[in-house]
């Protein structure tokens, strides 16, 4: 949940929302992600919906950061569904 002050970009574990126009917008969805259950989950109309990308997989290099960052997998209670899991 958040308010509509100084918010530039909000990530959560189905997509990533960004500030346009006053509005949060999707920017991308997560590909385990299906838009019907994104508009089920959001508290609000998604006026880009039918439109947003799908959410970059994660390279080599990231991976390998996010587990030098979190080697116990702390992550992973946050993204239980998601495809981080194989990070």
């Amino acid at each position: 949940m958040t308010s509509a002050g100084n918010v530039d970009q909000v990530v959560t574990p189905l997509c990533t929302f960004r500030k346009e126009g006053g509005y949060l917008i999707v920017d991308s969805i997560h590909p385990y992600t299906a838009r019907e259950q994104l508009a089920k989950s959001t508290g609000f109309a998604i006026r880009n919906l039918d439109q947003a990308p799908v959410t970059p997989p994660p390279t080599a290099a990231e991976l390998s950061e996010l587990n030098r960052l979190d080697p116990e997998g702390v992550r992973r209670s946050e993204f239980p569904s998601g495809d981080l899991s194989a990070a």
